[in-house]
Order: structure tokens, then C-alpha cells, then sequence
């Protein structure tokens, strides 16, 4: 018996994300030239930036350095517009580089592990990786930007929705520092004649406190679970650490049942 066999050439590309101590960096727009812009995000003076190029084909291993580079540029002051210097490539003889091969036959992604030192100078980095599959199958190459600053401040404390009914997200952003230095945590929630109705605590935040952004949810219930009454509230953030002491302002929420 004689049987046709097709084999199909894989034209697919791998798939390329790029994480900052396990949180999306999302790809910065090329209409974005301000080191200031609002739209960059902060991260660690020590990050931990993960690259995971994942391909379909379990059959060609992504298991060499070849297939991936990692270039960095950045490192200027950040006053006035420009993204400032050239890319350097990071070499994989670089100790803050690290590969790591997906395991053979499996759908694991190739992964690195880039842990630059930032903490010299309030700076704005970009981060550009470019990647291919065994074939040579091209992924649209990664460019992302992101700032780091040595004082360590929060930034836009807010709650949404606000007035509340039966729950709400508060938000705030850590700006510069390190990870490491973030250490005690707590959103405390009044009266206007000042008892504390609930205090909120960093394992009711939704991850685990860092640069960035960071959020957390209140049920509109009080320490003995009950629900509040109807009224307004005031509430107010603090943060101890190793390098800094933050205790935002009293801002306000109203509650509407």
C-alpha cells in the first residue's frame, strides 16, 4: 500500500513576553520620547526581568543562546525629552543574564533571566529583545521602556469605584526603591469622628507589595464582618520600610447602600 505523506513547513513564529518581578511590561508606544511620560511604569532599582519566547513546535527545542538577544540602553539623568544613549547588547557571559532551555518535548518556553543593578542614578531604561525559532521564523522584536528612581514615594492613592456600594479597589503606586525595601503595609479606614472601622493589611493585597502599581479590594465591611452604614469614611495609606516611611494623606470615601 502506498500512502501520500505531507509534511508542512513550520512559517509560525514563537510567541515573546517580557515580566518585571513577575508583572507584565507591557510595550512602550513609539509616539513616547518624554522620561517623564506618566504612561512609563517604575520598577525595582534591582529588578528581575524575566523573557519567556515560547514555540508551538515541541520538536525543535529552543535550547541555544542564538535564538534570542537582549539589548539595554539608558542610564541618563531623567531631565527633558530623548530616551537618551545606544543599545548595548547584554552578553550571555554577562552574570546578570541568565538562559534557561525549555525542558526537551515539552511546551515549556525558553526563559532568561536578565537582573541588571540600576541603583546609581534616577534613570529611564529600554529594554529591546529580538527572537527567532530553529527555522528562523522571526517574532516582531520587543521594545519597552521603564523608569527607576532611588527615593522611594507613593503616588496616586485612589479608590474605584467611589462612591462604593458593596465593594471597592483601592490603588496606589510605588514609585522608585527596591522590592526588598517595602516591608509593612496597611490602609486603615475611619469614621469622620475618627474610630477605625477596618485596617487593611499587605496579605489583603491582590499580589505581593512592589514598584508599581499595587491594588487591593475592600468588601465594605467592617473588623467584625458587618457591612457599614451608609455615610462617609476616611481612610488613609502607610507604608514602612527599610529606606523609606510613608503615611499618605486622610482622603475620603463615600459609601451608598
Amino acid at each position: 500500500m502506498v500512502r501520500n505523506l505531507y509534511v508542512q513547513a513550520d512559517e509560525e513564529a514563537p510567541s515573546l513576553r517580557v515580566l518585571a518581578n513577575g508583572r507584565e511590561l507591557p510595550p512602550t508606544s513609539d509616539d513616547v520620547t518624554n522620561l517623564q511620560a506618566p504612561e512609563l511604569p517604575f520598577v525595582s532599582t534591582d529588578p528581575t526581568l524575566e523573557v519567556l519566547v515560547r514555540d508551538d513546535n515541541p520538536y525543535l527545542a529552543l535550547d541555544d543562546t542564538s535564538y534570542v538577544d537582549v539589548y539595554l540602553k539608558g542610564g541618563l539623568p531623567s531631565r527633558g525629552p530623548g530616551l537618551g544613549s545606544d543599545f548595548r547588547r547584554i552578553s550571555f557571559a554577562d552574570d546578570a543574564l541568565t538562559f534557561v532551555p525549555p525542558d526537551s518535548g515539552t511546551a515549556d518556553p525558553l526563559r532568561l533571566q536578565f537582573e541588571p543593578s540600576l541603583a546609581t542614578r534616577d534613570s529611564t531604561y529600554t529594554l529591546k529583545v529580538e527572537a527567532e525559532d530553529t527555522r528562523g521564523n522571526a517574532v516582531e522584536p520587543y521594545q519597552g521602556s521603564f523608569r527607576v528612581q532611588q527615593e522611594q514615594v507613593i503616588r496616586d492613592v485612589y479608590p474605584y469605584p467611589n462612591p462604593m456600594n458593596t465593594h471597592t479597589t483601592f490603588a496606589f503606586r510605588v514609585k522608585g526603591g527596591r522590592n526588598e525595601a517595602l516591608r509593612d503595609f496597611s490602609l486603615r479606614i475611619y469614621t469622620l469622628s475618627g474610630r477605625l472601622v477596618r485596617q487593611l493589611e499587605a496579605r489583603h493585597l491582590d499580589s505581593p507589595l512592589r514598584v508599581g502599581w499595587n491594588t487591593l479590594r475592600w468588601d465594605g465591611r467592617d473588623e467584625d464582618g458587618d457591612r457599614v452604614a451608609t455615610g462617609v469614611y476616611l481612610y488613609r495609606v502607610n507604608i514602612e520600610g527599610a529606606e523609606t516611611t510613608f503615611r499618605g494623606d486622610v482622603e475620603k470615601i463615600s459609601v451608598i447602600r
